[in-house]
């Protein structure tokens, strides 16, 4: 379920999307894998694993005012860009882009970042040219983690030198 939560108490404001009682018919969500909100806070982008026999992760975009729910691209850990007209996501254990408007999709170079490394979250810095990256190297002995910053202008990719999970930008 997608839920406003009131910090303080702790209590729910209000259901956005519940997972049973929300979708279509024809719809058989499993679970809600991630979700990005707006700036504006007028649309929230969550990602949905269908539950059939390929899993396959797909996200939408959810109006907020009129709950009307939009499929957008196949993928995962969709993160809205600060001016709302971009969002990135995860498919195939590649980063994408998507325009929003045109539904456009480009690709960023998957030979920048490590190949045994597989992509897990995507944080956009505020001016919207920056993506920072968490990535994991999971095998049944070790779950190592890298954070990298990728330029989505240049292509240009920085690895942090400290292993960490959980990124995040500090807003001013």
């Amino acid at each position: 379920d997608v839920k406003i939560v009131d910090i303080a108490t702790c209590e729910t404001v209000e259901t956005l999307y519940d997972v049973k009682k929300d979708r279509d018919p024809e719809e058989n969500f499993h679970f809600i894998e991630r979700v990005s909100m707006s700036r504006d806070g007028k649309y929230l982008y969550m990602a949905t694993e269908e539950n059939t026999s390929r899993a396959q992760i797909s996200i939408f975009q959810l109006n907020l005012t009129t709950r009307e729910k939009v499929f957008l691209v196949n993928g995962n850990s969709p993160s809205i860009a600060p001016d709302g007209n971009r969002l990135a996501f995860i498919d195939d254990d590649k980063i994408k882009n998507l325009d929003i408007d045109t539904r456009a999709v480009i690709d960023f170079d998957r030979n920048k970042f490590p190949e045994n490394y597989h992509f897990f979250t995507l944080v956009w810095d505020e001016s919207g040219s920056k993506l920072l990256i968490e990535m994991f190297y999971d095998n049944e002995y070790d779950r190592d983690k890298k954070i990298f910053i990728l330029d989505v202008y240049s292509g240009n990719v920085t690895e942090i030198s400290t292993p960490g999970m959980q990124p995040s930008w500090i807003r001013k």
